[in-house]
């Protein structure tokens, strides 16, 4: 019982702070992610990643997302993002 708490504590927590972190993303930072996620522009936005927090912020949001057009460009920008930090 007590783990089962525990999870659900987590899961809450988490979810609390993807709303935060929804609400502090401005909508032109969004607009621009979403538009580039779709032209699957990955070059664009991994330098729009590196050089403003904000985008890599938002980008993180759509791994998330329930439109998996969106939602998977998202996965593989993070993924090549990760790679090159890594490198």
């Amino acid at each position: 019982m007590q783990k089962e708490a525990v999870l659900w504590f987590d899961e809450a927590l988490r979810q609390a702070e993807t709303e935060k972190e929804r609400s502090a993303v401005d909508t032109s930072i969004k607009q621009t992610v979403d538009a580039l996620l779709l032209q699957r522009d990955s070059n664009e936005l991994l330098r729009l990643c590196r050089t403003d927090e904000r985008y890599w912020r938002a980008l993180r949001l759509y791994l998330y997302e329930t439109d998996e057009n969106l939602r998977w460009p998202a996965i593989e920008a993070v993924a090549e993002l990760m790679a090159r930090w890594w490198r």
